[in-house]
C-alpha cells in the first residue's frame, strides 16, 4: 500500500530523532539547525567509544555504548580517505572478495569447491567451425542398402513397351466382348488380335473344352517367339501380347480383372451406353499405364522361372498332317474328346461309331487349319501351341510342329514338355512321305496312318492316369 514519506529527521550533531523536520533548534543538544542542511550519516562502526548522555534531557542514548561486533551477514562499507580516493577497480575487487567470503560463510562446502574449480580452470572461448555440406553418397556395394532409382514414365502408345529387362516387352493389351464389341485397345496397330482372340476362343474351346489360356507364336523364318495370354471375365476376353514371363503376365491379368469387376460391377454390357463405355475405356488407359509402371518397379519380385507342372506325362488324342493349310492325314487316337454339336452316338451300331469318328476327325481338321491360317494371316507368325485351362495345372493343347514343308498338329493333354519326345517318335515315320511336296495322291499317306496310330497308342499306354 502507498504511504506518506516519513516527516521526521535526525539531529546532525547528537543523532537524536527530532520530533519534526521543521525544528530549527535541537531540543536535546540545543544546537541550531539549518533547514537546508542535510543530516550527516551516522557512523556504522563505533570502536571503544562511549556516547555521553544529553545534559539537558538526561536520557540514555539510542546508540549502544561499548565495543560493537558486526554480525556475519553484515557487509562493512569500503572506507575512502579524503586525501586519496581508491580506483574503481580496487573497489570492485574488494566488493567481490567480500561477496565470496559471505557465500562461503553461508555454504562453506559447496561454495568453496566451486570457487576453487573456477579459479584453477581457465575458460577458453568456443571455436565456431564453418558449416560444410557433405557430398559423399552411400556405397552401393553394401548388400543391405538398396538405392532406389526413379522410374521413367512409360509411353504406352509406342510399339514396344519395355518391362525393365532387355528381353521383355509388351506390344498389346486389349479387351473385347464375346459379341465382338471392342472395350479397350492399347495400340491400334494390333487391334486385329481382338478378332483373333474371339476366333480362337470359339474354335479351340469347341474341340478342347475349358477356357482359352495362352498361345505361343513362332516366326516361320527365324527363332523369334512371342506369346499371347488370355483371360475371361463377365463375358469379356482380356489379351496381353508380347514377350513377357508367366508370373508377370498372370499378375497383370489379375489386376486388370479386378479393374473389370470394379468398373462393370458384374452388370451386363448391354446396360452401358456409348458414353459410359467410352469413360470406362479412358479409365483403363490410365489404369494400365499405372499397372505397367508398378510392375517395372516390382521387377525384382517376379521370378523368371515358370511354374513347374505337377504332371510329368502327356496323352495324345488326335494327330493331323497338312500341307499349305490342306489337311492330308486326320486320325483320332482316343475317344476322350467330346463335341457338343454332334448327335449322340449309338453303342450297338459299329458303322455309326465309325461314321461318328470320321465326322469328328473332319471337324477337328477344319478347325485346326482355320486356327493356323487365321493366325498366320494376322500375325505373320505360326502358332507353336495353344492351350486351354481345364482346372488347376490341367491343360489341353493344340500343338504344331514343322517338318520340311508340312505341319504336324496334335491335340493332347498333360505336360507340354513331353511334346519333344512325341515328335522324336513321329519324325522317322513321316520322313519318307514329307520329303516331296504334296501333289494330291493320298496312297503313301494312307499307308502311314496305321503305323502312326499304333506308335501313339503305345506311347499313351505308358500313362494310365490320363
Amino acid at each position: 500500500m502507498f504511504h506518506l514519506p516519513d516527516s521526521k529527521k535526525d539531529c546532525p550533531y547528537c543523532g537524536k530523532t527530532l520530533p519534526n523536520k521543521n525544528v530549527r533548534i535541537c531540543p536535546f543538544c540545543n544546537k541550531k539547525l539549518s533547514l537546508s542542511q542535510k543530516p550527516a550519516p551516522p557512523s556504522l562502526f563505533l570502536h571503544n567509544s562511549t556516547i555521553k548522555e544529553n545534559k539537558s534531557s538526561n536520557q540514555k542514548s539510542k546508540i549502544p555504548s561499548g565495543n560493537f561486533t558486526p554480525s556475519k551477514n553484515f557487509a562493512p562499507p569500503i572506507k575512502l580517505t579524503s586525501s586519496k580516493k581508491k580506483s574503481s577497480s580496487e573497489v570492485s575487487s574488494a566488493r567481490i572478495s567480500f561477496l565470496k567470503s559471505l557465500r562461503i560463510q553461508k555454504n562453506p562446502d559447496i561454495v568453496a569447491s566451486s570457487i576453487a574449480s573456477t579459479s584453477v580452470k581457465k575458460l577458453t572461448p568456443a571455436i565456431v567451425k564453418n558449416f560444410q555440406v557433405k557430398t559423399s553418397q552411400i556405397d552401393s556395394s553394401i548388400a543391405r542398402v538398396k538405392i532406389s532409382t526413379k522410374v521413367t514414365r512409360l509411353q504406352v502408345e509406342q510399339e514396344k513397351i519395355q518391362l525393365g529387362n532387355a528381353d521383355e516387352y509388351i506390344k498389346y493389351i486389349g479387351i473385347i466382348s464375346k459379341n465382338r464389341e471392342e472395350i479397350f485397345s492399347l495400340n491400334d496397330t494390333f487391334t486385329y488380335l481382338l478378332d483373333l482372340a474371339i476366333n480362337l476362343e470359339y474354335i479351340a474351346t469347341s474341340i478342347l473344352s475349358g477356357n482359352l489360356d495362352r498361345m505361343l507364336l513362332k516366326s516361320p523364318t527365324s527363332d523369334e517367339q512371342e506369346i499371347c495370354y488370355f483371360a475371361e471375365e463377365n463375358e469379356l476376353i482380356l489379351i496381353i501380347y508380347g514377350k513377357i514371363p508367366e508370373k508377370k503376365a498372370q499378375w497383370l491379368l489379375q489386376q486388370i480383372n479386378i479393374s473389370v469387376k470394379d468398373y462393370f460391377r458384374n452388370k451386363p454390357l448391354d446396360e452401358f451406353n456409348k458414353i459410359a463405355k467410352y469413360e470406362i475405356s479412358q479409365k483403363f488407359q490410365k489404369k494400365i499405364k499405372y499397372l505397367l509402371e508398378t510392375m517395372i518397379e516390382l521387377n525384382d519380385v517376379f521370378t523368371p522361372k515358370p511354374l513347374k507342372m505337377l504332371s510329368q506325362e502327356m496323352r495324345v488324342d488326335y494327330f493331323g498332317l497338312s500341307y499349305q493349310s490342306i489337311g492330308i492325314i486326320s486320325k483320332l487316337i482316343t475317344t476322350t474328346l467330346e463335341f457338343e454339336d454332334l448327335p449322340p452316338r449309338s453303342e450297338e451300331d459299329s458303322k455309326d461309331f465309325e461314321d461318328r469318328m470320321e465326322l469328328q476327325e473332319a471337324i477337328i481338321t477344319a478347325k485346326v487349319e482355320a486356327i493356323a491360317a487365321n493366325t498366320l494371316a494376322n500375325t505373320l507368325m505360326m502358332p507353336d501351341w495353344i492351350s486351354v485351362r481345364l482346372g488347376f495345372q490341367q491343360y489341353r493343347f493344340i500343338i504344331f510342329s514343322r517338318i520340311n514343308d508340312y505341319y504336324i498338329s496334335l491335340l493332347a493333354e498333360g505336360n507340354l514338355e513331353c511334346r519333344h519326345e512325341i515328335f522324336s517318335i513321329l519324325q522317322p515315320l513321316l520322313k519318307s512321305i514329307t520329303e516331296q511336296p504334296f501333289i494330291g495322291v493320298l496312297t503313301s499317306y494312307t499307308e502311314a496312318i496305321p503305323k502312326i496310330s499304333r506308335s501313339l497308342n503305345n506311347y499313351n499306354s505308358r500313362f494310365s492316369n490320363l
